[in-house]
């Protein structure tokens, strides 16, 4: 007697239970890609996102090949030759530059309603051939003028969530082109800042401040200050300043790697 194979649950299928009566292939979606810097702050977001809304259903998924290219709702509904499947959570660990790293979800789909509403979720890793270009963010909806206006409310939403939580706010951040040997994803690398005294941090602000303000009159700058800030910075850190590099705990930074 033959066995029966295991039903795989397939991500399409899920979308078809929660918008019921609504066809999927008449849903309307809409995306925005945040940066690679905002990989943590999306996901802090999203979390604070759905707890002001009821019976939200959170569904891991997973493509059956490696994704070169972002993950969308167009391929996990679409493809029926090789689904995309609903399977256990993933999670990608960030340095954040504290003592445990930041949690990460890889590819997701968050069902929820407002109202009476049905609208999905999906969070994925934003690539280009293979390459990883940030946090894709995709939310699929009803079609017609209420489905965009509610597509656009939660990215409104989402936007002014991912700003407030800023978790690199503060730090020293490069862009690193060789994977993280720790195992950690991503490609930032948190750099540690030794703990120098208020009398020294004090000391180079001023320093800091005076030549940013030597390059501000050498340039005839008209009322913009940022370009002869980062001029000062540039010489401080670089140009001619490997001991207050050194000092700050930030040697091996390369130029246009701080932020």
């Amino acid at each position: 007697m033959k066995q029966a194979k295991p039903v795989v649950p397939r991500a399409e299928a899920a979308l078809k239970r929660h918008f019921r009566t609504q066809r999927t292939h008449e849903l309307v979606t809409a995306n925005r890609t945040f940066p690679i810097t905002a990989r943590v702050d999306v996901q802090l977001a999203l979390e604070k996102l759905f707890v002001d809304y009821a019976n939200v259903k959170l569904l891991g998924i997973h493509p059956p090949y490696s994704q070169h290219e972002t993950l969308t709702f167009a391929q996990v509904l679409g493809d029926q030759h090789n689904p995309v499947v609903i399977g256990p959570l993933q999670h990608a660990e960030v340095d954040i530059g504290e003592a445990l790293p930041a949690r990460c979800l890889r590819q997701a789909i968050w069902l929820s309603h407002e109202g009476r509403a049905p609208f999905a979720l999906l969070v994925s890793t934003a690539t280009s051939f293979g390459r990883l270009s940030g946090t894709h963010v995709e939310i699929a909806a009803p079609p017609g003028e209420a489905g965009s206006k509610l597509s656009r409310r939660l990215f409104d939403q989402l936007e002014v969530l991912v700003k407030r939580t800023a978790s690199y706010r503060g730090k020293v951040i490069s862009l690193e082109a060789a994977d993280n040997y720790s195992g950690r994803a991503g490609v930032l690398r948190v750099h540690k800042l030794r703990d120098i005294s208020r009398k020294a941090r004090a000391a180079f602000i001023k320093e800091l401040m005076r030549r940013s303000a030597q390059f501000y009159i050498q340039n005839g700058s008209n009322g913009q200050l940022r370009p002869d800030l980062n001029q000062a910075l540039e010489e401080m850190l670089f140009s001619g300043g490997s001991l207050n590099a050194k000092f700050l705990g930030a040697e091996g930074l390369s130029r246009g790697t701080v932020h």
